[in-house]
């Protein structure tokens, strides 16, 4: 499994790295899996502000990803996360628009 993601993506992010290896993925379609909330992020309940932190890293992991797989489509990725931000500002999701953007420059600064 990639050390890239912290949380989200990582499963897909398998998927397709097996994929590329050669391999199949394939589904257990009568297994149970039992979701645990806030065992990763270490909260029970999400409050507003672990909420607006599990974005973060949902918006850094989504960059990670494309970069990783796509990179030719690294540019529709931070198209659909620039109108994101703008739908939250128009909303006056001020903090989650803010995640957005330094989301969104972290990745486009590092390499």
């Amino acid at each position: 499994m990639p050390e890239d993601y912290f949380l989200y993506y990582e499963d897909i992010d398998w998927c397709i790295t097996v994929q590329k290896a050669g391999y199949k993925n394939s589904t257990c379609t009568n297994s149970l899996i039992y979701h645990k909330q806030g065992i990763s992020t270490g909260a029970k309940l999400l409050a507003n502000d672990d909420h607006l932190k599990n974005k973060k890293h949902l918006y850094l992991s989504y960059l990670i990803f494309y970069k990783r797989h796509y990179k030719l489509l690294l540019p529709v990725a931070y198209f659909i996360l620039l109108k994101q931000m703008a739908g939250r500002v128009f909303h006056r999701q001020y903090k989650e628009a803010g995640i957005i953007f330094r989301a969104m420059f972290s990745k486009l600064l590092s390499k």
